[in-house]
Formats: structure tokens, C-alpha cells, sequence
């Protein structure tokens, strides 16, 4: 009912103000409905322009308009636009929408003030305005604590019978938020049905489960605020009590705890990140009658809430105040328990029999998609429905998305009602839970949050393993994108920079989402409280663990961005954070020459082994020399002045003085404070050293050629995509082509084989427990689709976004034909070719603009 528009300055009119209910505004997880009538006049064009702190939901006439607002840089709204002329109906209407005041950060928001603004324009007529007509109440169907998805705020629990309360004229407010228009298209809402049933069974449901939210009672209510992580010794007290004596079995559940019982460990390998293992742990404890104790130890912790779950044999067990102790406090502190407040518990505790009371259906999407659940359920009054969402299963065997509680739970009213949920979800297969009697459950989609367009480019080479390569990366791109790439939409749907750089390397290949490139790398140049490199990831609350490898990156990827698009005006108004992010890190170079920062996260790759976590790391070394060649040419393309060429010289020869290592042969991953070089070399590392010119010419081509024909197993190999991109980078420098698409053909070969439909995040033979990977749609695995594009097409450009291009291709071994598209600036460049004889014919279609060089 509603189409995308883009907003226009000016945004609002005085008649439209920041409003919030009379309470506080920084409340936790704070819900609030809005509600305002208007009448619309006949014939008219309508649109909405909305945003809000932290995040809404809107209908028009009961019927869904959208969500939003789009991720925006500390202390600025994006402002989303709809055109809605088509909900209108004769007499009132009436305009809903849901807001959740956040009152704390994330890693994809940065708190503050919790507001609502919105305007109704008829050309230049405003039909209805938020103010003080409009009325707003709590939104009690959802202000039951819940415990945090992880990153993402916090479990859907929505109670349809929840006794509603009055309305109330709404409260005006000041805010100092920035606003400005949406910069992307709005979420395409497209809906993706289940492609089949996978399974119908019988379960029980866990019927004890509790939740506390531990992170406040350990750290200050500004750190409470923020989403870093936390070493905080302290000594937990849970008290269970029973009304009979009986058994409990624990079911695998979250939480950064060690607990006792009796002295014995329960959940050996227990973390927030994966579940502990039913085979290792002590998981069945005998309760007495009364009160049973256990203790737990606080461990390093990135978690706000402990969860755990399980089966009471005979009775309901109460649960009393968590006792929480820090190291060096004269007192403990009372958490009270969230009971049932993590639905995703209760589908990983379900235990599958004949006799299970709740019906259990899963559905499978065919690949992982970011969207909105929509349903319609049908049930007495009292009855739910719980959704649990994951990305992968082996015959009755499901893969649990690993410290991230992606589940929802919908408590019926009675009869018959439509539901879409608030936030969207990473999700392949879907587990309806059937709770409570008979439920039904009908038109079950996914709304996909993508804002990408329809997908432009392809590439059919009738090699069925390199087009299934293709289609996952195109599928995996879809998935991973809303506003901006993101890391992955299940897990995170994070904004990080080195991953979104190489999503944006694939996406501008297959999707031509500028406008969605543009954004992302705008959001880390706008954030205010940046000082020199850029962070990670932004928006965010989690600042204080650098990864100097993904700042650099971001100046790399403000880079590309330029040179596929031509956009001089983005490169313009970014370089001064740019430039501020060199003179940063050269800032640090130490008295050795080198860039050195101690106590931030040296992070370059998911592998085993690696020697990284040092202040002076190699592999940053590269990084920052590459993010100095970048700005180099940025200040060349807008005509700016370049004086640290000689910064570029000192470093590179500081690094072959001291990180060399003469007897290997090779580059050592770091050097130690006590100024020992490090005993390990990675492919990794030294592929970077050569790929961005700090060794020998000579030396960096034996390299390359060696990595072709896996002769340096001395050195450390890669473990992931990660790694592998920096090889892939040097084996394409130095025209490996077949050696790149050995490297494709088996590790992306596994990802096909295993018909995920997606790309991983890291690879099958260093696996994730007992699964290849965690993370089944990492969309920054897609880069591969840039050696498709100049080995299979053939097409390089060689100007700025596409101004002219040169087409040779040079095909592995193998490969006889190939059709393709590539979107560009000036439109869909089209090239096939087929091999005839020793020689290639080929066809180009091409838009007037791009030149083609002979």
C-alpha cells in the first residue's frame, strides 16, 4: 500500500513536533503506541515523512505502512517518506505506530533522547502533524521484559490480551537530533513464502526458564548504556525453590557464568556465545524439597542477560532474587527473574516424543533472507505461537544460531488475527510452535528489509559450480543488505567496514547499489565523537576495542567506491575524515618506525594459530601503506594536496628492518614488546606485504607463484574468507587466474554443495564445532564475484565509474562460453562470448557513455 519516496528538504513544517508520553525518555526498552486521526481530502496525493528515537512501526487504516528509520550517525535522524495515497479511505482515517525507546546503545544505535515526529503533506497542505492531538499509551502487549536477542534489542513477547490502558494526549518534546532525508530507497517488503515442509512433529516445551539481566548490577549506569564487553569478577547465588523433591534437567541456554552445584561444574564450555554441550554437562540435578542453591562465576562477558531452562520432573520451580557479588563489594545485588522471557530457550530445550502437547512445523525458506515475520493465527484466547528462526539443519539435527536468541513468541487473543513482527530476522528455516490448544497458522512470509533494487547482473558460464557460485554470492548480497551492508543479517546486521567493503566489492557487480555504498561509508565520516581512524562499525556503542585492520580498510573502501562510481562529491566531503584517520595512525608510529597501538583488538582473520594480538602487527603495517596509496589517489581525483609520501618510504622500510626474517625467507606476523620477532608467518601476512608493495618486487612475484602452487605449507595457512582475500588479491596482481579459481571451485564449491544457497563466514575444514561454519550468510564472502566479472566477462575499468573499460577475457581452464551483465553508473553493460577454436568471439552491448579501449 505504500511506495518508496525520497524526502525533500524542507522535511517538516512547524506544525509537526517532537512527541513522547509524559515519562521518562530514556526508559529500557520502552514501547508506546501513537495514534492520530485526520481526514483526507479527495483526489489528492499523500505522503508520510517519519522518523523516531530509537525505532517505529507504522500502519495506516490497520494496515502495515512500514518500519524505520534507517541506521543514522550519533545525534542524527534519517527521515524516511511514503507515499500513501493509495491507504486513504472517505471519512477519518486513523495512523498507528508502535515506537521503542531504546535507552541504551548497540552496535547498530546510538542512544538518544526517545521521540516520534511525523507529518501528513498534501502537496503543501499538511493534513495531520504529531502534537498534542496526537494520543499515546503504553503499548502493554509488549512491555514484558525480555531478554536481548544479543546484539539486537530485545525478544519479541507479544501478549494480545494484555489489558490495554487509556489514551492519553501525547507530550511535546524538545530533541537536538540532526534530520535528513532517507539517502536509500525504502525496504522493497517483498515477500518470500516457504519452499517446503521439512519436518512435522510432537514436542515438549521446557516448563521452567528464567532470565536475569546481570549486566546493571555489575557496571555504572553509563556503562550500562553501552554495548562493550565487561570483565567483571563477581559471584552469582541462584536459589531454586521446590515444592516437592524431584529432578531437574537443564536444556543448553546462554550466559558468560560458571555454575556450581555441590562443587561440581554443571555446563562445562558454557559461554555467551555457544551453548554447552548436553553430552559433556552435568545437565540433571536433584532439587530437595524448599530451597536448592547453586553459585556461578562471572566470566568476560559481551552479554546483558543470563538465561537457563529445563524440565521440572513432578512441579513448577520458584525462582528467587539473583544474588550478584561483586569482587569487592561489601554487599550483593538483587536481580530479579525474567521468568519465560526467552522464547529461543524453549525451542532449543524442546524435546521431541508422540505425546509432546505443542505441534511443531518446519519451514524452509531454500536460503537465508533479512525481513519481517507476517502471519496470520487463529487460536482460543491464551494460546501462542513461537517462532524460532535458524539458518541451517542436517536431517532432524538444527543448527542453533550461536549467542543469538532469534526467536518471537505472539500470545493469542482468541479468533482469528494478523501479526507482523517489529524487527527484521536472519532466517532460512522457520520452527512454528503450536502452544495452548488448537492453533492455526496461515500465509507465513518473510517481508524482505533489503533496500536493494531488483537484481541487475548475472553470469551463466554452463559450469554449474562456478554459476552456483555466482548465485549465492547474488542471494547472500540480498540478504545482507538493508541501509547499508551488513555483516550478516542473522546474527548482527552490523555496519562493520573491512566486511562491508568487500560486500560492497560484489554488490556493485551484481546489485549497482550505489546509493547504499554511499551511505554506509557516509554514516563512519559523520559519526561526531570520531577522532581520527574511523571505528569498525557505526552507529554503534561499542568504541572502545578498535581493529586498526577495519579503519584502514574504510579509507580503502572510500577508494572503490570512487573509482566504480565517478562520485567526486563523496569523495570531497568524506576526505577530511580520511585524512584524519592517516595523520592518526601515523601519529603512532613509534620509535622504531612503526605503526604501533597497543590494547585494541588486532583481529585480520577467523584461523588458528596466528600470533596477531601485539601492538606492532605486519599485517596492520600493509593495511595502513594500502590506506596510504587510497588517500593518495583520492586527494588526486579532487585535486588536494598529498605531503606524506615520505611517511609511506619510513614505514616500509621500518617494516623490512625489523620484521623481516632472514632465515624463513618471509615476513613474522609481529614483533613483541620485548622485541622478539614472532615465531609465526602466515600466508595471510606476508600476502599482504607483497600485494601492497613493502618487499622486493622479486621476492613478492616468487610469492605469489609459490601460494599458486601451494609450496609455502611453512607457512601458517588462512581459515577463512577473510584471509583468503588477501591471497586471492596477490594471486590476481600477479595473474594466477586458474590458482584463484582452484581456490573458489573448492572452498565456495563446499558452500554450493552444501545447498545453502548463501555464502559462509568461514570455511569447512576449520568448521565451527561440528558444523563447516557459524554463520551460514556472511555476505562479505561475495567478493569472489569480482574475479568472475574481470576473469569470466573480461571487463576492467580503467577510469573512474566505468568511463572507459577494456574486455579481455581470460577464462580458466575449463570454461568454453560466458553471458553476463554488470550494472555500472551509466547502465547494464552487457557482454558473451564463446570460444571458437583457439580464438574467442565476442559480443559487447554497451551503454553510450563507456568507452571501450583496444
Amino acid at each position: 500500500m505504500a511506495s518508496p519516496q525520497a524526502a525533500s528538504d524542507p522535511l517538516f513544517s512547524s506544525s509537526a513536533r517532537w512527541i513522547w508520553h509524559a515519562g521518562a525518555r530514556d526508559a529500557y526498552h520502552d514501547y508506546h503506541r501513537f495514534r492520530h486521526e485526520f481526514a483526507a481530502p479527495k483526489n489528492s496525493h499523500v505522503r508520510l515523512l517519519i522518523t523516531a528515537d530509537a525505532l517505529y512501526q507504522v500502519w495506516l487504516n490497520d494496515q502495515v505502512v512500514g518500519h524505520g528509520p534507517a541506521k543514522s550517525a550519533a545525534g542524527r535522524r534519517s527521515v524516511d517518506a511514503y507515499e500513501v495515497t493509495a491507504g486513504l479511505q472517505p471519512g477519518v482515517n486513523v495512523l498507528e505506530v508502535l515506537v521503542l525507546g531504546l535507552g541504551i546503545g548497540t552496535m547498530t544505535y546510538c542512544p538518544g533522547e526517545a521521540g516520534l515526529i511525523f507529518e501528513l503533506q498534501a502537496g503543501k497542505k499538511t493534513l495531520a502533524a504529531s502534537g498534542t492531538k496526537t494520543r499515546v499509551r503504553p503499548e502493554t502487549a509488549r512491555q514484558r521484559p525480555t531478554v536481548r536477542r544479543w546484539i539486537l534489542p530485545g525478544v519479541e513477547d507479544v501478549d494480545s490480551i494484555a489489558k490495554v490502558g487509556a489514551w492519553r494526549p501525547a507530550t511535546v518534546v524538545s530533541s537536538t537530533a540532526q534530520l535528513y532525508p532517507r539517502r536509500v530507497a525504502l525496504p522493497t517488503r517483498e515477500p518470500v513464502y516457504p519452499r517446503r515442509k521439512v519436518a512435522e512433529d510432537r514436542v515438549e516445551l521446557p516448563d521452567f526458564q528464567v532470565g536475569f539481566r546481570l549486566k546493571p548490577a555489575l557496571v555504572s549506569p553509563d556503562e550500562a548504556r553501552r554495548h562493550e564487553q565487561f570483565t567483571i569478577p563477581a559471584t552469582l547465588r541462584l536459589t531454586l525453590v521446590s515444592p516437592v523433591a524431584q529432578t531437574l534437567r537443564f536444556t543448553p541456554t546462554l550466559g558468560n557464568v560458571k555454575w556450581m552445584q555441590h562443587g561440581v561444574e554443571l555446563f562445562p564450555g558454557a559461554s555467551g556465545h555457544v551453548l554447552w554441550d548436553e553430552q559433556k554437562a552435568h545437565a540433571t540435578v536433584r532439587l530437595k524439597k524448599g530451597r536448592n542453591e547453586f553459585t556461578g562465576t562471572h566470566l568476560p562477558n559481551h552479554f546483558e542477560h543470563i538465561s537457563l531452562a529445563g524440565f521440572a520432573q513432578k512441579a513448577p520451580v520458584r525462582v528467587e532474587a539473583l544474588q550478584v557479588l561483586k569482587e569487592g563489594s561489601a554487599a550483593p545485588v538483587a536481580v530479579a527473574p525474567l521468568l519465560f522471557s526467552n522464547p529461543q530457550d524453549l525451542a532449543r530445550g524442546a524435546k521431541v516424543t508422540p505425546t509432546g502437547s505443542v505441534r511443531r512445523t518446519i519451514w524452509d525458506l531454500g536460503a537465508v533472507h533479512n525481513g519481517w515475520i507476517a502471519f496470520d493465527a487463529e487460536g482460543p484466547a491464551g494460546s501462542a505461537v513461537l517462532l524460532s528462526c535458524f539458518e541451517a539443519m542436517e536431517g532432524a539435527r538444527i543448527q542453533w544460531p550461536d549467542g543469538c536468541n532469534n526467536a518471537l513468541i505472539l500470545r493469542l487473543a482468541g479468533g482469528r488475527q494478523r501479526f507482523e513482527s517489529f524487527f527484521p530476522y536472519g532466517v532460512r528455516y522457520l520452527a512454528v510452535h503450536e502452544i495452548g490448544g488448537a492453533v492455526q497458522v496461515r500465509d507465513l512470509r518473510v517481508l524482505k528489509a533489503t533496500c536493494s533494487g531488483v537484481r541487475q547482473g548475472f553470469i551463466q558460464t554452463g559450469d554449474p559450480l562456478l554459476d552456483g557460485v555466482y548465485a549465492i554470492s547474488a542471494q547472500s548480497v540480498e540478504a545482507g543488505t538493508d541501509d547499508t551492508p551488513t555483516d550478516c543479517p542473522t546474527f548482527e546486521q552490523v555496519n562493520w567496514n573491512f566486511d562491508n567493503r568487500l560486500c560492497s566489492l560484489a554488490d556493485m557487480l551484481i546489485q549497482g547499489n550505489a546509493d547504499i555504498t554511499r551511505n554506509a561509508i557516509a554514516l563512519f565520516a559523520e559519526e561526531p565523537r570520531r577522532r581520527g581512524l574511523v571505528d569498525s562499525h557505526t552507529p554503534t556503542e561499542w568504541r572502545r576495542q578498535p581493529i586498526p585492520l577495519w579503519s584502514f580498510n574504510w579509507i580503502i573502501w572510500c577508494w572503490d567506491y570512487y573509482w566504480a562510481t565517478g562520485d567526486v562529491d563523496l569523495a570531497r566531503r568524506i576526505f577530511p575524515a580520511v585524512t584524519e584517520g592517516i595523520d592518526d595512525a601515523l601519529g603512532r608510529v613509534g620509535p622504531l618506525g612503526l605503526f604501533a597501538w597497543p590494547d585494541v583488538w588486532h583481529f585480520t582473520e577467523w584461523a588458528h594459530g596466528r600470533d596477531d594480538n601485539h601492538a606492532i602487527n605486519t599485517a596492520e603495517q600493509a593495511g595502513l601503506v594500502a590506506a596510504l596509496d587510497a588517500a593518495a589517489r583520492l586527494a588526486k581525483a579532487i585535486g588536494s594536496p598529498w605531503q606524506r609520501r615520505s611517511a609511506r618510504r619510513g614505514l616500509i622500510r621500518a617494516v623490512n628492518r625489523h620484521l623481516w626474517n632472514h632465515e624463513r625467507g618471509c615476513y613474522v606476523d609481529s614483533l613483541h614488546a620485548d622485541g622478539k620477532q614472532s615465531p609465526v608467518c602466515s600466508q595471510l601476512t606476508n600476502a599482504m606485504v607483497a600485494r601492497h608493495g613493502l618487499g622486493r618486487a622479486a621476492w613478492s612475484r616468487q610469492l605469489a607463484l609459490d601460494l599458486a602452487q601451494n609450496k609455502r605449507t611453512d607457512l601458517l595457512p588462512i581459515g577463512s574468507p577473510y584471509g583468503l582475500f588477501h591471497i586471492l588479491e596477490l594471486l590476481d596482481q600477479h595473474g594466477q587466474v586458474d590458482a584463484i579459481f582452484r581456490h573458489v571451485r573448492h572452498r565456495w564449491g563446499d558452500m554450493v554443495r552444501a545447498g545453502d544457497g548463501t555464502t559462509w563466514e568461514t570455511f569447512a575444514e576449520h568448521g565451527h564445532g561440528a558444523w563447516p561454519t557459524r554463520s551460514r550468510c556472511h555476505p562479505f564472502a561475495a567478493y569472489v564475484v569480482k574475479y568472475f566479472v574481470k576473469y569470466l566477462l573480461g571487463l576492467e575499468a580503467l577510469a573512474p565509474g566505468y568511463a572507459q573499460v577494456r574486455i579481455r577475457p581470460r577464462p580458466p581452464v575449463g570454461i568454453v562460453s560466458c553471458h553476463s551483465a554488470v550494472p555500472t553508473p551509466h547502465g547494464l553493460l552487457h557482454v558473451s562470448w564463446r570460444k571458437e577454436g583457439k580464438r574467442l568471439r565476442t559480443e559487447v552491448n554497451r551503454p553510450a557513455p563507456i568507452k571501450i579501449a583496444g
